[in-house]
């Protein structure tokens, strides 16, 4: 048997590679090593067909074919439905909206089980703004047995965006016009990181630019513009994967 994947944009990944029993492992792997969304992979009879099997019976089994993430090197992103949240909150916060006043920062808190696994539960903060969101003005429940690891939200705006909500002015620093560059200080301003050091658990921030940056209690301001837990998302919407930006 073999195979043919074809990408996206529907240029020819593989083909015709021959796998035999027990290739799907090999084959998954040669995916993931592609680097490359996948819209259809293709699945070829053996030829010349076993004697007594005829074309429309060689094959007759459906399937699901995901591409493998490459390792994040945080235990929390590791979970798909983690880094979905974040996606999720993203969404959520409104970054497309041509008016900034109707993007505000929208998270939750990740949970950890007592069997090690995680849970993001989205949390509604009813004051958030375009540029400020605490888990803590919100309604939760923790999951039996759970305890917080960590909280998370989205920056909806990029650098420069104008604002022009009436609250906002008061937010802004001498001299400034817009919204600060999501990529600045390790992937955040001084009040989320100050906010993870107050609650004692790292804060997620995923970016509108295409980042998502941790934020660690506790790190000195002189060291947080050298923030090294960071990773890139997909733009494109194609992958639900997240990349170190330092790996």
């Amino acid at each position: 048997m073999s195979v043919s994947a074809y990408g996206v944009d529907g240029s020819t990944i593989l083909d015709h590679v021959p796998f035999s029993n027990g290739g799907g492992v090999n084959y998954s792997f040669q995916l993931f090593n592609l680097g490359s969304p996948v819209k259809r992979p293709v699945i070829y009879a053996p030829s010349p067909l076993p004697p007594d099997q005829t074309g429309d019976r060689a094959i007759s089994w459906s399937f699901d074919i995901g591409l493998l993430c490459p390792p994040t090197g945080d235990q929390a992103l590791e979970d798909a439905g983690v880094r979905q949240a974040l996606l999720d909150a993203l969404a959520a916060s409104n970054p497309s909206d041509p008016d900034p006043a109707q993007s505000k920062e929208q998270g939750g808190i990740i949970w950890r089980m007592p069997d090690g696994t995680f849970v993001a539960e989205p949390v509604v903060d009813p004051n958030a703004t375009g540029c400020s969101y605490k888990a803590a003005n919100g309604t939760f429940t923790p999951p039996p047995g759970a305890v917080p690891y960590a909280d998370y939200h989205a920056h909806p705006n990029s650098k420069n965006r104008l604002q022009t909500h009436a609250s906002y002015p008061s937010q802004l620093q001498p001299n400034e016009t817009g919204f600060s560059d999501p990529d600045f200080n390790g992937g955040a301003g001084k009040n989320d990181w100050n906010g993870a050091t107050q609650s004692g658990y790292p804060t997620y921030v995923i970016s509108v630019s295409g980042t998502v940056s941790r934020l660690d209690p506790g790190v000195d301001a002189t060291q947080q513009p050298n923030n090294h837990n960071r990773w890139t998302w997909d733009k494109t919407g194609l992958s639900k994967c997240f990349k170190s930006m330092f790996a």
